[in-house]
């Protein structure tokens, strides 16, 4: 994703139809953590209008028509119209004057999505709480309130993440199976932040999988003459990013 910011930043990128292609191909190329991901892309616009047309040089007319084809085309990128144009207003620079010009440059960003939810909870205003419990300190107060989103947060992270939805079973061993698979997944999650927590590391349970499901297993299956086969899964060697994680979930 860098490398094609850098590409649309310097115009080696211009067609939008080929940038979007290259997008796709990154998503599938790394299906694993892509949905992590929110990656927008908006390419560079260019509008113009005559202001009067009073003994305006039709060459600088001519000018602006062909580069605004080449803009719809996709055959000119953002640096070298924005070259075009200058040399045009330094050679026709009473008749420019007459323009009206609006050229904005493209904009590729990607970040990933709980840390563009973290950005936006710190631009949070201020809290009011209110309560009627005259026993507790604005502390636990706060720390109540804390525990009570991190619980919504948690069911959040159930449903969506982890696809642990509702379902409608008719056996009743069934539905306390569900029940226990919902309840084992919960305390975990809990465990694995509550853990970190105590370490002062404040991460999502979304960047803790996003980090750690690129720490995958790999699985070999080796026949015997016998007729046997041995199943072997072996861990793939953790990252930096992989091992700081589990380094603060052993302390």
């Amino acid at each position: 994703m860098t490398s094609l910011q850098q590409a649309i930043k310097k115009g080696q990128a211009v067609n939008r139809a080929k940038i979007y292609e290259r997008i796709g191909r990154i998503k599938q190329k790394n299906f694993r953590v892509a949905h992590y991901y929110q990656i927008e892309f908006k390419p560079y616009s260019f509008e113009y209008s005559i202001q009067t047309a009073d003994n305006i040089c039709p060459s600088l007319i001519k000018s602006i028509n062909t580069l605004n084809c080449q803009v719809k085309q996709d055959k000119i990128s953002y640096l070298q119209l924005r070259k075009k144009l200058a040399q045009l207003e330094k050679k026709y620079q009473k008749d420019y004057e007459k323009l009206s010009i609006n050229l904005q440059e493209p904009e590729f960003s990607f970040a990933p999505l709980d840390e563009i939810q973290a950005s936006k909870k710190e631009k949070d205003g201020e809290y009011i709480l209110k309560t009627n419990r005259d026993d507790l300190s604005d502390e636990n107060i706060w720390n109540m309130y804390m525990m009570l989103t991190r619980v919504e947060d948690a069911f959040r992270y159930l449903k969506s993440i982890l696809k642990i939805r509702p379902n409608y079973h008719q056996l009743e061993e069934r539905v306390d199976g569900h029940i226990f698979i919902r309840i084992l997944a919960y305390n975990i999650l809990h465990a694995v932040e509550y853990t970190l927590r105590q370490q002062d590391i404040h991460y999502s349970w979304p960047r803790i999988k996003r980090v750690l499901s690129t720490h995958t297993y790999s699985s070999i299956i080796m026949p015997t003459v016998s007729g046997k086969v041995i199943h072997l899964r072996i861990p793939g060697k953790p990252e930096v990013a992989h091992q700081e994680i589990y380094n603060f979930l052993r302390k």
